[in-house]
């Protein structure tokens, strides 16, 4: 009985740990996206796996709004892929400093880009988002 006490207890601040760094973590992330508004760049170092891919889809979304929005002011050709605003990099990091000196944040961000339908290109650590294939 006091076994289970504890242990519900435990578990308890246990989940109240998570869901203050959970919060803590949108801060960041809040932080790192009004950056990437003004400056066409992401940096994902230190965001979990989730949270990484979180913030390159909110971040690329409003890259690509703003691209489209680019467009329809210049009457350009909603056509293309490239982007005429300039490109997005999204830094992962190489993975260097993970387990098994693979980053896990790299390979989620690769399939996020590739499933989304962006071109994009392989810089070492952070990938150069360059356009979007039309639908």
């Amino acid at each position: 009985m006091v076994k289970q006490i504890y242990s519900e207890r435990a578990n308890i601040k246990l989940l109240e740990a998570k869901q203050a760094m959970d919060e803590s973590g949108e801060d960041e992330i809040s932080v790192r996206l009004d950056q990437a508004k003004f400056h066409n760049e992401l940096d994902l170092h230190g965001l979990s796996v989730k949270s990484a891919v979180r913030a390159t889809e909110e971040a690329l979304s409003f890259w690509w709004d703003s691209e489209i929005s680019y467009r329809e002011r210049r009457n350009a050709n909603m056509k293309l892929v490239r982007a005429q605003a300039g490109d997005f990099r999204v830094i992962t990091g190489r993975g260097l400093h993970s387990a098994g000196g693979q980053s896990k944040i790299k390979g989620s961000v690769n399939k996020f880009l590739r499933v989304g339908g962006f071109t994009f290109k392989d810089d070492g650590g952070a990938f150069i988002v360059t356009g979007k294939k039309r639908s």
